[in-house]
């Protein structure tokens, strides 16, 4: 992805399958993110919410091509309870 795709929703969200009989709505507690840049993988930072922190927007615009983000231990809460979400990996183009 382009740094201006991701800058676009600035964001993560979780939805349940298209398959799945009811709208049930998640909400993202916390997540992981590190950056790996030329191999060398950076401090991984925590963040509360979904959104982007100014720290993590500060970060992906001024990633290089080719740097790897890495969105990790994202909790998720809804009415059904809590769970931790798969990774997420995205390279900058």
């Amino acid at each position: 992805r382009s740094k201006s795709e991701l800058m676009a929703n600035p964001f993560i969200s979780a939805r349940m399958g298209e398959d799945f009989a009811y709208d049930l709505k998640w909400t993202i507690n916390s997540y992981r993110v590190t950056f790996i840049t030329k191999g060398i993988e950076g401090m991984p930072k925590t963040c509360s919410g979904g959104a982007f922190s100014a720290d993590v927007k500060s970060a992906i615009k001024s990633a290089s091509a080719g740097t790897v983000i890495i969105f990790s231990d994202i909790k998720a809460s809804s009415i059904a309870g809590q769970c931790t979400l798969r990774g997420i990996t995205i390279r900058i183009k």
